[in-house]
């Protein structure tokens, strides 16, 4: 380090080396970081049995949420999704990167349940109804001794709701997953904006 210093004492032009070594090295550091795809784990207790139905996938009820990216420019973090926001700006919401060519987001539940239905919050519910996404996929997943089971599978078509509510009768289930078809970069639907998922049903077993 003394030598370092040195040279740039003797050599004025060295502090110009030194400061775009810096950023240099500072932009690359930032660019080579990838975006957390796992939701924080948080003290919440697990959803005790209810009359009716509930939101499993509510944050509040021990929700967490798996995507297969999002945008970390615009801050559109995946936990707007499971939020439960009644009135969410646009900035609080689920955004994909144009890079994911084949987005997806999981909902994992606290506790196994029955889900009855899916609804979802899409773009079109606070933006322009272009960039609702239109064809998608619902799972319910089940995972038993460390493998993951598929218990349902619903594709959605030529959807056209803002906030559409899919029914899915799916019993013992313990995540939802929905993966998207985006259009081409450069129009309207190629990035998935998700503002709320709700996953509703009844807890099953014991608590």
């Amino acid at each position: 380090m003394r030598r370092i210093v040195e040279f740039i004492a003797r050599h004025p032009w060295g502090w110009t080396w030194l400061y775009l070594a810096l950023v240099v090295g500072g932009l690359l550091q930032f660019l080579g970081r990838r975006p957390t795809i796992q939701t924080e784990t948080y003290a919440v207790a697990p959803p005790l049995p209810e009359d009716g139905e509930i939101n499993l996938a509510s944050l509040y009820r021990g929700g967490s949420v798996w995507v297969s990216s999002f945008d970390t420019h615009h801050l559109h973090h995946p936990l707007y999704a499971i939020d439960e926001r009644a009135n969410p700006t646009l900035l609080e919401k689920w955004a994909t990167v144009q890079a994911d060519r084949e987005p997806w987001i999981e909902v994992r539940l606290a506790r196994r349940a029955d889900v009855h239905r899916v609804v979802l919050a899409l773009a079109g519910a606070r933006e322009d109804g272009v960039l609702t996404m239109i064809d998608y996929d619902i799972q319910c997943l089940r995972e038993e001794q460390g493998e993951v089971w598929l218990v349902r599978d619903l594709a959605i078509h030529g959807n056209r709701e803002s906030s559409p509510s899919h029914p899915l009768e799916c019993s013992a289930t313990d995540r939802v997953r929905i993966g998207f078809w985006v259009a081409p970069e450069g129009q309207p639907r190629d990035v998935v904006r998700l503002y709320e998922i709700q996953v509703l049903g009844e807890v099953v077993g014991d608590v």
